[in-house]
Protein backbone atom coordinates (compact mmCIF):
# COMPACT_ATOMS: atom_id res chain seq x y z
CA UNK A 1 0.00 0.00 0.00
CA UNK A 2 1.39 3.57 -0.74
CA UNK A 3 1.59 6.45 1.39
CA UNK A 4 -1.20 9.25 1.62
CA UNK A 5 0.76 11.56 -0.74
CA UNK A 6 1.55 8.90 -3.30
CA UNK A 7 -2.42 7.84 -3.33
CA UNK A 8 -3.87 11.38 -2.95
CA UNK A 9 -1.41 13.19 -5.59
CA UNK A 10 -1.46 16.57 -5.30
CA UNK A 11 0.28 19.74 -7.23
CA UNK A 12 1.29 22.68 -5.79
CA UNK A 13 1.66 25.72 -8.40
CA UNK A 14 2.22 29.57 -7.72
CA UNK A 15 0.99 32.05 -10.14
CA UNK A 16 1.92 35.89 -9.36
CA UNK A 17 2.89 39.39 -10.50
CA UNK A 18 5.64 41.51 -9.78
CA UNK A 19 5.57 45.00 -10.05
CA UNK A 20 9.43 45.57 -10.36
CA UNK A 21 11.55 44.48 -13.32
CA UNK A 22 13.25 41.04 -13.30
CA UNK A 23 16.92 42.88 -12.79
CA UNK A 24 15.51 43.89 -8.87
CA UNK A 25 15.71 40.00 -7.97
CA UNK A 26 19.27 39.70 -7.75
CA UNK A 27 21.98 39.92 -4.56
CA UNK A 28 22.80 43.41 -6.18
CA UNK A 29 18.80 44.12 -6.93
CA UNK A 30 16.70 46.29 -5.55
CA UNK A 31 15.41 43.37 -3.49
CA UNK A 32 18.52 41.57 -2.90
CA UNK A 33 17.26 38.17 -3.74
CA UNK A 34 15.74 36.02 -6.69
CA UNK A 35 12.46 35.05 -7.09
CA UNK A 36 13.29 31.30 -6.18
CA UNK A 37 14.85 32.06 -2.78
CA UNK A 38 12.13 34.99 -1.69
CA UNK A 39 9.49 31.69 -2.23
CA UNK A 40 11.74 29.09 -0.53
CA UNK A 41 9.01 28.40 2.54
CA UNK A 42 6.13 27.67 -0.50
CA UNK A 43 8.06 25.20 -2.01
CA UNK A 44 8.91 23.08 1.72
CA UNK A 45 5.12 23.86 2.29
CA UNK A 46 4.48 21.95 -0.81
CA UNK A 47 7.17 19.12 0.42
CA UNK A 48 5.00 18.78 3.73
CA UNK A 49 1.89 18.62 2.13
CA UNK A 50 3.21 15.55 0.07
CA UNK A 51 3.07 17.47 -3.47
CA UNK A 52 4.62 18.10 -6.29
CA UNK A 53 6.15 21.76 -6.83
CA UNK A 54 5.94 23.23 -10.03
CA UNK A 55 7.66 25.51 -11.31
CA UNK A 56 6.03 28.94 -10.79
CA UNK A 57 4.40 31.19 -12.86
CA UNK A 58 5.40 35.22 -12.82
CA UNK A 59 5.74 37.76 -14.74
CA UNK A 60 7.72 40.72 -13.68
CA UNK A 61 6.77 44.81 -14.25
CA UNK A 62 3.00 44.70 -13.98
CA UNK A 63 2.80 48.09 -12.10
CA UNK A 64 1.65 50.75 -13.88
CA UNK A 65 1.65 54.47 -12.47
CA UNK A 66 -0.21 57.11 -14.67
CA UNK A 67 2.70 59.35 -16.12
CA UNK A 68 4.98 58.09 -14.01
CA UNK A 69 5.72 54.30 -14.11
CA UNK A 70 5.68 51.99 -17.27
CA UNK A 71 2.99 51.72 -19.93
CA UNK A 72 -0.59 50.46 -19.94
CA UNK A 73 -0.74 48.86 -23.12
CA UNK A 74 2.72 47.08 -22.24
CA UNK A 75 1.58 45.91 -18.66
CA UNK A 76 -1.62 44.64 -19.96
CA UNK A 77 0.06 43.13 -22.77
CA UNK A 78 2.02 41.20 -20.16
CA UNK A 79 -0.54 39.83 -18.38
CA UNK A 80 -2.14 38.29 -21.38
CA UNK A 81 0.70 36.41 -21.47
CA UNK A 82 1.42 35.61 -18.52
CA UNK A 83 -2.15 33.84 -18.09
CA UNK A 84 -1.79 32.24 -21.15
CA UNK A 85 1.47 30.47 -19.24
CA UNK A 86 -0.52 30.03 -16.43
CA UNK A 87 -3.35 27.89 -18.58
CA UNK A 88 -0.49 26.55 -20.69
CA UNK A 89 0.71 24.99 -17.37
CA UNK A 90 -1.94 23.96 -16.05
CA UNK A 91 -2.93 22.31 -19.22
CA UNK A 92 0.56 20.65 -18.97
CA UNK A 93 0.33 19.15 -15.45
Amino acid sequence: MGTLSSIFFKNFLLSFTIGRPQNSYSPKGYNHFKIKELITLHIQNSNLMGAKFIDPVYSHGMIYILDVYNVKEKVEERARKHAERLFETIKSI
